[in-house]
């Protein structure tokens, strides 16, 4: 099984994703159903509508494959 800090480093990897996101983007991570979840945020200023984060990434936690990826702002 893959640790937190390995999902991490995949979901930076998916899409160079650590190239495109802006300098102190929130990161969450869940696991669930050997799941990971790598949320990346938005910082927000002011009220918005839509999602509440740039992309998630799903990453299979034994394998460390990227399952999906849902874009949101």
């Amino acid at each position: 099984m893959i640790s937190r800090s390995e999902a991490i480093a995949i979901a930076l990897n998916t899409d160079n994703a650590r190239k495109l996101l802006p300098k102190g983007t929130p990161i969450e991570v869940e696991l669930a159903d050997k799941t990971y979840t790598v949320t990346f945020g938005v910082i927000v200023t002011h009220p918005m509508p839509g999602p509440d984060f740039l992309s998630k990434i799903k990453i299979d936690a034994r394998t460390g494959r990227v399952t999906a990826k849902i874009i949101g702002n």
